[in-house]
């Protein structure tokens, strides 16, 4: 029996687990998720519905339909973030773009609305 080196193994089950996750995605309705990045981070909300509740690994989440880098995407925020607080205030006051600016790591991570 041949065996395959591990950097093919590992490519291999990459993919399959990328297209689990998709496979994972469409079935319960989502898009790709929008990933933070450090630095400025600009995104539209899209959707006049109210954002679907996500209950999840880093705990309930309420996610945003936007539009990003050209694509459109989800965007899960944690009701106790103060990314969440920024979105709704923003948005009953009738923004739809937001600019948010991400700076630092783990539990230094911060996030400040750039008007």
């Amino acid at each position: 029996m041949e065996q395959t080196n591990i950097k093919e193994w590992a490519s291999k089950e990459a993919e399959r687990i990328e297209e689990e996750r998709k496979k994972k995605l469409q079935e319960k309705g989502y898009r790709e998720f929008y990933t933070w990045r450090r630095g400025e981070n600009k995104f539209e909300v899209t959707s006049n519905e109210e954002p679907r509740v996500l209950e999840g690994q880093y705990g309930l989440q309420k996610v945003f339909r936007i539009r990003a880098e050209d694509k459109d995407l989800d965007l899960p925020v944690n009701l106790r973030s103060p990314v969440y607080r920024m979105v709704v205030q923003g948005i009953s006051s009738g923004k739809m773009n937001f600019n948010i600016l991400k700076s630092g790591e783990g539990t230094a991570v911060r996030y400040e609305l750039i008007e």
